[in-house]
């Protein structure tokens, strides 16, 4: 059989600023109300996939790795996430 590939383009403009309901509960209002618009695109992308790479947030937010890196630091370090490290 023939393989179809879609590549969907994102408007990174227009992508949801907010934390969504599930993730909101999660974090709480404070905590929720304090996180940067990138930090909320990426605990949107954890809450619908359960986890996120330093990779998978550069793409999810069109930022360069190593800005993506420091974010997620900053999440570990805030003791938002967990850092875990797979040795695969």
């Amino acid at each position: 059989g023939a393989l179809v590939r879609v590549t969907l383009k994102n408007d990174v403009e227009h992508r949801k600023a907010y934390v969504d309901t599930d993730a909101f509960v999660i974090l709480g209002e404070e905590l929720s109300n304090s996180l940067d618009e990138n930090e909320r695109r990426i605990i949107n992308f954890i809450a619908e996939n359960r986890a996120i790479n330093v990779t998978q947030a550069s793409r999810a937010i069109n930022k360069r790795w190593q800005a993506c890196k420091k974010i997620l630091t900053k999440l570990v370090d805030r003791g938002i996430l967990d850092h875990v490290h797979d040795k695969n």
